[in-house]
């Protein structure tokens, strides 16, 4: 029997049927308390995630044209598709699937403790809990270029956001299109891009469907450019708000906020913290208020002196 093994072994070697053919459908241990599927390799076929991890990366590299899937059968109480650690790794032009109906936390990329790269040019639908979720200190990253979708409306599980930064994070979020991520209920919120760290710059995004586009908790963070709509859409949760800022000396500048809901019972940009900056920004159709400024030292410029 043992010979037979070796035998198989090296015919399965000379067929080039180890690294990802393996990986599909066994877990290997990360070494940081995750299993995953691949460990600092991408398989060149679609799979779907049935470990902690699809794709985890602990060594620079890429992760390219991958093709991830997620589904409520090979659900785990967490998952993630794309995992960095502690690395430099690049994910680019990679497709992250989570069926609709998923129970659980997914998280479809993930920079942790320490990670860099971009991620540019991704498409990630149904995120189930954060698309891009980049998390520590040190970790600095590019998010730019990718389409990200939520499940839309959800009453159960977990409220969802398009990007999350948090933890001591930093990075530059620019040019996504950020839409769908809403909670039914009124006990909880969705964010389309979510800022809880200081130093993030937010560029020329295209946010709609959202309970709350933007949320900024952090300091010196930079939100320029950016179009962020509320959709006349009856589905969309309790609230559609446009920006909500409590953090301090945070910047929103040339920004379109744009309402489109009948009720027009929503607010433009909440302003709570110090010192935040509101400069020409144009903030049309939002009948309750267009600025709700809570805040201390707000810096509002004409026409909104």
């Amino acid at each position: 029997m043992k010979r037979l093994i070796a035998l198989l072994s090296v015919l399965l070697l000379a067929l080039g049927m180890t690294g990802p053919a393996f990986g599909a459908e066994h877990c290997q241990d990360t070494g940081v308390g995750l299993d995953a599927n691949y460990v600092n390799e991408v398989p060149d076929e679609p799979f779907t995630v049935t470990c902690d991890v699809g794709i985890f990366f602990d060594e620079n590299g890429r992760v390219e044209d991958a093709v991830v899937r997620a589904t409520a059968a090979d659900a785990r109480s967490s998952q993630y598709g794309v995992y960095v650690y502690d690395a430099r790794v690049n994910v680019t032009n990679t497709t992250v699937d989570v069926d609709e109906d998923y129970p659980h936390e997914f998280v479809s990329v993930a920079y942790l403790d320490g990670s860099s790269g971009r991620v540019t040019g991704n498409e990630l639908d149904g995120a189930h809990r954060v698309g891009v979720l980049l998390r520590g200190a040190g970790t600095n990253v590019t998010v730019s270029g990718n389409a990200i979708t939520g499940t839309g409306k959800k009453t159960s599980n977990w409220a969802e956001n398009g990007i999350q930064i948090d933890q001591g994070a930093s990075g530059i979020v620019r040019e996504n299109t950020v839409e769908d991520h809403y909670w039914g209920l009124n006990n909880f919120s969705s964010s389309g891009i979510l800022v809880l760290t200081d130093g993030v710059n937010v560029q020329r995004n295209t946010i709609g469907g959202n309970d709350l586009g933007l949320w900024v908790g952090g300091d010196n963070n930079n939100v320029i450019h950016n179009t962020i709509k509320a959709t006349d859409d009856p589905d969309v949760g309790v609230w559609n708000d446009g920006v909500f800022i409590e953090g301090d000396n945070n910047g929103l500048r040339q920004n379109t906020l744009i309402n489109e809901r009948a009720d027009n019972g929503d607010v433009g940009v909440w302003v709570f913290g110090n010192r935040n900056k509101l400069i020409r920004n144009d903030i049309t159709g939002w009948g309750f208020h267009d600025v709700h400024d809570g805040g201390e030292g707000t810096v509002r410029p004409r026409p909104f002196q």
